[in-house]
C-alpha cells in the first residue's frame, strides 16, 4: 500500500482520508480552492496550515477531487503480529540456508521467536541444537548462548556455520564435549552411555533405540562416488558395541549379518577387550570396499568390517572409510570460499 515516494529522503507513504468521518460542521472550510466535503475536513484549519507547511497534503490535478494525506510507512508502527506467521519463507525456499536435517528451521523464524521472548544478553538455551540454528539466530540476535547435541556431526556442523559469520570456537566459544579423556572417566560410564560416546568418537549417530534395535547400534553414511550433488552415491556403515568382556567371533558374523540385512556396505565392531585372533581373522574374511570418488582419481579400498577397543578410541583411533556425508558437504562448502 505505501508505493508513493516523492524521493525527499522520507521514503515511502500511502495516500490517507481527509474527510471528517462524522459530520463537524465547524470543519467544513474552503481549503485552497478545494471545496469542504458534505461531512467537513478532518482538521482544524490550522493544523492543516502546519500540514500543508509540512509537505503532509497530497493535491490532485482536478478541483473535483479532494486533497489526501501522506502517511508515511517509516512513521507506522504496523499491526501486532498474531500467533500464526505467513511472512517467513519455509526452509526449502532458501537453498543456501539447507543443511541437510530434515526438521530445520528458517533462520528468520528462529530470530523472531529470540527477539520476542529475550532481551538483549539473555541467556538462550537448546538442548536439541542439532545443526545450530537456535545458536545462530541468538548470535545474530545479541544473546548468550548454549547449544547441546547428542551428534558429533551436528557439533561439526555448528563449527562451520559459526565460522562462516565470524565466530570462531576457542574464541568466542568454548565447546565442552560430555566425554572421557582417561580410561577411568570410562569406567565410570553406564553400558548406554559407554555405547553412545564410542559411536559418537568415530563420527556416527548412535540409535536412539536402547532395545529392539535389530542390533544396530548407530550408523554412518559415507560416500562412494560422485563429482556433485546430482551425481552422488552413499553407502552405510553399522556399528555394534559390546562393552565389559564380551569378546567373540559370533560378534564378528552377527555384524556381517546385520550389514547384509540392512544393505549396508560397512560395519564396525566397537569392544572393551581386545579382540581374540580368530575375530580378527573373521573381519578380514569379509573382504574390502573400492572406493572412487571421481572417474580421474585412483580408487582407495578399505576394509568392510572394522574392530576398535575403547581403549584405542580413547587415543584417538578413527574409521578407516570413505569421507562422511558431513564431510564431503563441509569440503564443498568450503571450495567457493577458497576460490574466492
Amino acid at each position: 500500500m505505501y508505493r508513493h515516494d516523492d524521493n525527499d529522503g522520507r521514503g515511502l507513504y500511502q495516500l490517507g482520508d481527509m474527510t471528517s468521518p462524522n459530520p463537524r460542521p465547524n470543519l467544513m472550510y474552503t481549503w485552497k480552492g478545494f471545496e469542504s466535503p458534505t461531512a467537513g475536513w478532518r482538521y482544524s484549519r490550522e493544523t492543516m496550515t502546519q500540514l500543508d507547511a509540512e509537505g503532509r497534503i497530497w493535491y490532485p490535478d482536478a478541483k473535483s477531487k479532494r486533497p489526501r494525506l501522506k502517511r508515511y510507512l517509516s512513521e507506522m508502527d504496523g499491526p501486532v503480529v498474531n500467533s500464526i506467521w505467513t511472512d517467513i519463507n519455509p526452509i526449502g525456499s532458501q537453498a543456501k540456508e539447507r543443511l541437510g536435517y530434515a526438521t530445520q528451521k528458517p533462520l528468520a523464524l528462529l530470530e523472531r521467536i529470540i527477539k520476542a521472548s529475550s532481551d538483549s544478553g539473555d541467556l538462550v538455551f537448546d538442548p536439541f541444537c542439532g545443526c545450530g540454528t537456535t545458536v545462530h539466530a541468538a548470535q545474530n540476535s545479541g544473546r548468550r548462548w548454549i547449544g547441546v547435541d547428542i551428534s558429533g556431526d551436528a557439533i561439526d556442523e555448528i563449527k562451520d556455520r559459526m565460522a562462516g559469520i565470524g565466530v570462531y570456537d576457542g574464541q568466542d566459544y568454548d565447546i565442552r564435549e560430555g566425554s572421557p579423556d582417561t580410561v577411568a572417566e570410562y569406567n565410570r560410564l553406564n553400558p548406554y552411555e559407554k555405547q553412545d560416546w564410542l559411536i559418537r568418537r568415530l563420527g556416527g549417530l548412535p540409535n536412539p533405540r536402547k532395545s529392539g534395535d535389530m542390533g544396530i547400534d548407530g550408523d554412518l553414511t559415507f560416500h562412494l562416488g560422485g563429482a556433485s550433488a546430482e551425481t552422488d552415491k552413499w553407502g552405510r556403515l553399522v556399528f555394534s558395541v559390546k562393552t565389559g568382556r564380551q569378546r567373540k567371533p559370533e560378534h564378528i558374523r552377527e555384524l556381517i549379518g546385520t550389514m547384509r540385512n540392512e544393505k549396508a556396505e560397512m560395519g564396525a565392531l566397537i569392544l572393551d577387550a581386545d579382540p581374540t585372533p580368530g575375530m580378527e581373522s573373521a573381519a578380514q574374511r569379509a573382504g574390502r570396499i573400492k572406493y572412487q570418488p571421481r572417474s580421474d582419481f585412483p580408487p582407495k579400498t578399505y576394509d568392510k568390517v572394522q574392530i576398535f577397543t575403547a581403549y584405542e578410541i580413547i587415543d584417538g583411533a578413527t574409521l578407516d572409510c570413505p569421507p562422511s556425508m558431513h564431510d564431503v558437504r563441509r569440503y564443498r562448502e568450503l571450495q567457493p570460499r577458497m576460490r574466492i
